[in-house]
């Protein structure tokens, strides 16, 4: 049971792997399901039992390559900013005091780093807030880029 547990592991890294690929190379608009088995070397019923829809293709693509590329440590860069380190902040009680926090912290011309840990139901309205509160910070001169 082990052994076939493995080759289902290794199956499904490989159609994730060669639908990366494919991402990367024609975009996931233009990757289609047998052109992803066609690379993995499977056939479109095994890509279907692995991924039952494209969601969650995408979802699975999408958590390999953040494991492939975990975000930057940005220790170093805000040490030699003199930053202020803010997080992780992962509740919405210590959300606004510690949003409050970085305002006076920039306000007193500080550069701030804030670590916001979101669950995935979130994270689109968090990032629409977070973009929302960046746009207004560069209206009024408290942010950059």
């Amino acid at each position: 049971m082990k052994r076939r547990a493995e080759l289902e592991a290794a199956t499904r890294l490989r159609i994730t792997e060669s639908a990366m690929a494919l991402h990367e190379s024609v975009g996931p608009a233009q990757t289609s399901i047998t052109a992803i088995a066609e690379k993995a070397g499977v056939r479109r019923s095994t890509v279907y039992r692995h991924f039952p829809d494209e969601e969650t293709l995408f979802a699975a693509c999408s958590s390999h390559w953040r494991a492939l590329n975990p975000p930057p440590d940005l220790t170093g860069f805000a040490k030699a900013q003199g930053a202020v380190g803010i997080g992780p902040i992962e509740s919405r009680e210590k959300l606004a005091p510690a949003i409050a926090d970085a305002v006076a912290q920039v306000r007193a011309g500080k550069v701030v780093v804030l670590e916001v840990i979101v669950a995935p139901e979130y994270s689109e309205g968090v990032a629409a807030g977070i973009t929302a509160t960046a746009d207004s910070g560069r209206q009024h001169g408290y942010t950059r880029g």
